[in-house]
């Protein structure tokens, strides 16, 4: 045998010549010695066809065996890795024509795979590509040399695979990785910048054009965008990629849409069907795409299915009659095992024709697509029909217990709606998602037509309403157990629903009848708001619903809604807001409502503390503390002593608010909630450099580092503020080497969550101890410029910082050279000045 170095990958197996070992999915096969010795060959000679005297004399060399010993191995082996893997070219021999990939083994040198992983939120495994090995090709040459490519093609035909495949295959040469956005739940054109921005892990702050703000967050970024499912946003996906072509160089966009985005710049791929051969191609039928993906399919379903000459016509039929279209094959393959290939053939060839006659007006593509969908309902039981419609109006997915909400009425129960999914999964008209609670949702094409028959059944009005109902439930006990979840599970167990809760919420917006709902909803979900970063939509979301407060309101209902239009709205103090936070008192005391009141005193407190003004917060404060109750949860008692140390700091007593913040941390540390001991031990941070303690400072800031975990791909914004902290503190030591690279590292974090600004005076003085006195002026002319545009005074470091270090400025530089090179910083965005102070 030939000496064979490396490894070799294609579909699921892995072949290694050095070990003997063939891989499937990871696991060894049980292969002979002779069968391996034949694979190896074929590999060897994949660019050519091996006759089978050349296979006999390189495996079976001096050794005489029967004439069909070479067939029978082939056959094994074609039983393993499938018909596609190895093609019998008649009267010349075989010829592996598996799409391989050769391998070198690397060494590990020591940070694992993961640790060398890029960035982005790309699966780490995608599912096989079949039929598109020269669309990827030409695709990611279309992506060397266009910075705006949009793929285009119908629905169903396998836009997103390509995507994900291209973005996969060269997310390495994007330094800030590659990352996918899937808009097909988003509904407001509105949404879509926050949309991309919360699946790059960054948050928008709502205060101005969300794609220019989106592409001022991105500059400076070097990263592969991929905007999937962008045919109903064909304007804001096309204003989104305007933006950041024009202000972010190092980013490119991939956008797949049924339709052009129509952009200046815009490279469109028009995606085809998949190839499937005619009947005198049937020999080599595997290496065509269609068949490969039928065939992929159906074994999926029943391992026992086996593309041969039994069967290859049939199956070769049924792909050209779904026009190649990948979903419809899907959809095919999937009832071989209920009908057999015969069965399905047959069955689709009457579905054709009858939908063919009931809708001429439709493309034939949408009239492909519709057939094999309509089939596939026509093949359930009324119950089935029923709950797959109702399932429609969720948008994205859904857990079990909104399903059985949603579908169940007085003919289906919740225990019956539990075995029709079952049975809707087993059929794939449902996915299944796996997790620790499983989530389930309906193909995109598969939704559009569940709607379509919940329309035509005169369902949609009261299962919209169900749906409603099923959130507000859900989200009823989303404002409960925020008081006893840690942010991270707070958001794990219920951000996944927050496409339903925007269309619960639109529906009850613009329903007659549904203010209390709205109402009741809004008032519900605000720490959902909060803790996802999404304040800004939640805040316009609570005043929409205030909108609609009127005198039939249940007062308990008005007081929640007020208090969380106002804590949505914190730090801002207008007068709406506070008019809200003192409405919210009165009506808590009005229904006797203990909780409620402790929770709208402590923000009153809270907000008067921030406006400097502690010696009025004293009031609130000292009620809030009479009303604390022993069985209330922790978290209560938390946020009292919260307030109360920043009302200390905010009347100078620092001592006193540190003695605070270190109870904190203990009650933090005891409930695990690593969010909450973050936020302390940054506190405690500030509270050592108002007292002028910059090594405690230090000490706290790496602790705070210390604290999070190793994965440095989760708490990036904690990870981001901490680093910020520990720079502040070791520019006052004076140790400005590492405070530079502690502050780099912080800004890149910060960068994406848009809050680099805070640090911005700090980052400042260090420029300036670092000998950059005109790169300290621009920066801080940035900080003076936020500090006006947020009409509310700095935290006290940040003026300590700022003070400094323009103190410093007027003593090195002219008024008018000071004066030109602070208006210049002005105009700089917040990640153009913290680059100007940190020298990048």
């Amino acid at each position: 045998m030939a000496d064979l170095s490396g490894e070799f990958a294609f579909d699921r197996f892995v072949v290694r010549p050095d070990t003997r070992q063939l891989l499937v999915d990871g696991e060894p096969a049980k292969l002979g010695a002779r069968a391996f010795d034949l694979l190896a060959a074929l590999i060897e000679r994949r660019e050519r066809v091996v006759s089978k005297d050349e296979l006999l004399e390189l495996v079976w060399s001096r050794v005489v065996v029967e004439e069909n010993t070479l067939q029978v191995h082939i056959s094994a082996l074609r039983k393993l890795l499938g018909l596609r893997a190895i093609a019998t070219v008649p009267g010349r021999g075989y010829r592996f024509t598996a799409d391989i990939g050769r391998k070198t083994r690397l060494p590990d040198p020591g940070g694992g795979a993961a640790d060398r992983r890029p960035p982005g939120n790309l699966p780490e495994v995608l599912p096989a590509l079949y039929g598109r090995e020269r669309d990827l090709k030409v695709l990611l040459t279309l992506l060397q040399t266009h910075r705006l490519v949009t793929l285009i093609g119908a629905g169903g035909i396998g836009k997103t695979r390509l995507a994900q495949a291209a973005a996969h295959s060269v997310r390495d040469r994007w330094s800030d990785g590659a990352w996918m956005v899937e808009l097909a739940p988003v509904v407001d054109p509105e949404l879509l910048p926050a949309t991309a921005a919360r699946a790059l892990g960054a948050r928008l702050s709502g205060q101005q054009d969300g794609s220019a703000e989106l592409a001022q967050l991105l500059r400076g970024k070097v990263l592969l965008l991929v905007l999937d499912n962008c045919e109903h946003l064909l304007q804001a996906a096309a204003a989104l990629a305007s933006a950041l072509l024009a202000q972010a160089p190092g980013v490119k966009v991939l956008a797949t849409s049924q339709a052009p985005l129509s952009g200046a710049d815009e490279q469109r791929f028009r995606v085809q069907p998949l190839t499937v051969p005619s009947a005198a191609q049937a020999t080599n039928a595997q290496n065509f795409g269609a068949l490969a993906l039928f065939d992929a399919r159906a074994r999926a379903v029943d391992p026992r299915f086996e593309l041969d000459e039994h069967n290859i016509t049939p199956v070769i039929e049924i792909c050209r009659r779904l026009d190649g279209l990948p979903l419809a094959i899907e959809l095919a393959a999937a009832r071989v095992p209920l009908l057999g290939v015969e069965g399905v053939r047959n069955r689709l060839h009457d579905r054709f024709r009858l939908l063919a006659a009931a809708a001429r007006t439709s493309l034939p593509r949408h009239q492909t697509l519709r057939a094999t969908i309509e089939w596939s309902y026509s093949l359930l039981g009324a119950h089935e029909q029923a709950v797959l419609r109702r399932l429609g109006v969720f948008a994205g997915g859904f857990r079990l217990d909104s399903a059985q909400r949603v579908a169940a009425d007085e003919h289906i129960d919740e225990w019956a709606v539990l075995d029709h999914l079952g049975a809707l999964v087993d059929k794939s008209l449902v996915v299944a998602e796996p997790g620790a609670e499983p989530r389930y949702r309906l193909l995109e094409t598969g939704r559009a037509f569940a709607i379509e028959k919940l329309g035509e059944a005169a369902e949609m009005d009261q299962t919209q309403r169900r749906h409603a109902q099923a959130f507000l439930a859900l989200f009823e006990d989303s404002f409960e157990s925020h008081w006893t979840l840690a942010t991270q599970a707070f958001l794990q167990q219920y951000l996944p629903d927050l496409e339903n809760l925007r269309a619960a919420l639109d529906w009850a917006a613009k329903s007659d009848g549904e203010t209390e709902l709205q109402v009741t909803l809004a008032g519900a979900t605000a720490r959902l708001w909060h803790a996802a970063g999404l304040r800004a939509e939640g805040l316009r979301r609570c005043a929409q619903a205030r909108e609609r407060i009127s005198a039939a309101t249940a007062p308990e209902l008005e007081a929640r809604l007020q208090l969380a239009y106002s804590e949505l709205a914190f730090p801002s103090s207008t007068s709406p807001q506070i008019t809200a936070c003192e409405r919210a008192i009165d009506l808590y005391r009005q229904v006797g409502d203990r909780r409620g009141l402790f929770l709208a005193l402590t923000l009153q407190g809270r907000r008067l503390s921030k406006l400097r003004k502690p010696e009025q917060a004293v009031s609130p404060l000292g009620e809030a503390e009479r009303l604390m109750e022993d069985s209330w949860p922790l978290s209560f008692r938390r946020r009292l002593l919260h307030v109360q140390a920043f009302t200390c700091s905010a009347s100078g007593r620092w001592d006193k608010a540190r003695e605070m913040w270190e109870v904190l941390l203990k009650l933090d540390r005891a409930s695990g909630n690593l969010v909450m001991v973050v936020n302390s031990l940054a506190n405690l941070v500030d509270s050592a450099l108002a007292l002028d303690d910059a090594g405690a400072a230090v000490l706290r800031g790496r602790e705070l580092l210390a604290t999070l975990p190793s994965d440095r791909s989760s708490f990036g914004y904690e990870r981001g503020f901490g680093l910020g902290m520990l720079g502040v503190a070791l520019t006052r030591r004076g140790e400005f080497d590492e405070a530079l690279q502690t502050a780099r590292e912080a800004s890149s974090l910060l960068r994406l969550s848009g809050l680099q600004g805070m640090f911005l005076d700090h980052f400042s003085l260090l420029a300036f101890k670092l000998g950059r006195p005109v790169d300290a002026a621009r920066s801080l002319g940035r900080a003076e410029a936020n500090s006006v545009a947020r009409s509310e005074p700095r935290e006290l470091n940040e003026q300590l910082s700022r003070d400094e270090v323009l103190k410093l400025l007027q003593q090195t530089l002219s008024a008018a050279e000071l004066d030109l090179l602070l208006k210049e910083g002005a105009a700089l965005s917040d990640d153009e000045a913290a680059r100007t102070a940190l020298g990048e």
